[in-house]
């Protein structure tokens, strides 16, 4: 017999009955018209990425002591964890859409995210595909990229989280500075459409075995962001690497 998983799924539907009318005179039914169009008009969609059709196939990863030359023993020192702290006007939501509700274990699924800024300040993403744009230049002396990439997670129904294969499936996305090269900006009420594909298995860089069973569950996915950095001075190094934004929505 066939073992499948059920997703919990959700679904809003909004509508007004055809030819009820407000009641108002029609000076008034005209102002309410003209407001709702430019409420409509600051909120948009602005762009869209499909980040399983953009994976590359071979990540090429770039040596730590580039730009190191004439260092025969280079001093690395780090900062890692730090977690900076956002600013207050922004807030980012992320919903989540599945094709369907049932799932076979081992089943590639193609999810939807959409990630709105509700907030009241500009909110900066990396936007590139390629990993190849956070490599620093080879004389740089300071170099700052950034990462986003999304975790996706599994809870049956004993409750236990398990966290599932996404990255051999969709690409990260990437952006540098001190170009701002590969960067998108959403203003508030803006959205952006990511597409991604994961597996419906257990991520395959874990140490310990959580196996899946069959029956109700339910899927979240978070976006993760973290900012990296990297300065020189002589023969001293300093990396650093912190969050910057962290945010989790459950499927629809």
């Amino acid at each position: 017999m066939l073992r499948q998983l059920y997703l919990n799924k959700k679904s809003r539907l909004g509508y007004a009955k055809a030819g009820q009318g407000l009641g108002l005179p029609m000076k008034r039914k005209v102002l309410l018209f003209c407001l709702a169009v430019t409420v409509d008009l600051s909120a948009q969609q602005i762009a869209e990425i499909d980040l399983a059709r953009h994976k590359p196939e071979k990540i090429e990863a770039q040596s730590a002591d580039v730009g190191l030359a004439g260092c025969d023993l280079p001093h690395y020192t780090n900062s890692d964890g730090v977690i900076l702290n956002g600013d207050s006007r922004t807030s980012l939501k992320v919903e989540l859409t599945l094709p369907k509700e049932t799932f076979k274990p081992g089943e590639i699924v193609d999810g939807q995210l959409l990630m709105q800024n509700v907030g009241f300040g500009p909110i900066v993403i990396p936007w590139g595909s390629d990993p190849k744009v956070i490599n620093r230049p080879r004389d740089a002396l300071y170099h700052e990229c950034e990462r986003g990439w999304l975790d996706v997670e599994l809870k049956g129904a004993a409750k236990l989280s398990v966290p599932l294969e996404s990255e051999s499936e969709s690409t990260s996305l990437y952006s540098s500075e001190p170009v701002s090269f590969r960067i998108l900006q959403i203003e508030p009420g803006q959205w952006v459409i990511v597409r991604f594909k994961f597996l419906l298995e257990e991520k395959r860089q874990l140490s310990a075995s959580l196996p899946l069973k069959p029956g109700k569950a339910e899927i979240s996915v978070e976006w993760r962001q973290a900012r990296y950095t990297w300065q020189r001075d002589g023969c001293a190094v300093e990396t650093g690497t912190s969050t910057t934004i962290t945010t989790k929505m459950r499927s629809l």
